[in-house]
């Protein structure tokens, strides 16, 4: 394992693998339910049988997961899936006005 880890680092081919790593868990949650979609609504409505497709299918699915990931992070879409914690810490840090 760890040869073929050297290896791909002297390709340069570990920088893109931590990229995409990196991608997903940035947006996990959005990841989280990317694959929800793709594997219990989508595949339910296929209704694949059981082949040699197999592998082609869960390419295809893994392809798809991590393009919309790609578009999610890039639109930044994370902004939108907020508690509101940064603006209650700005509120807390700003000076009070004393009466």
């Amino acid at each position: 394992m760890l040869a073929a880890l050297a290896e791909l680092e002297r390709r340069d081919l570990l920088a893109t693998l931590r990229r995409c790593v990196g991608l997903i868990g940035r947006n996990s949650l959005f990841t989280f339910v990317a694959q929800y979609f793709v594997y219990y609504a989508g595949f339910t409505l296929l209704h694949p049988t059981s082949s040699g497709w197999w592998p082609l299918w869960m390419i295809t699915s893994l392809a798809v997961i991590v393009t919309t990931t790609a578009l999610w992070g890039e639109v930044r879409g994370n902004r939108w899936l907020t508690v509101g914690l940064r603006r209650s810490v700005m509120r807390r840090s700003q000076p009070q006005a004393i009466s």
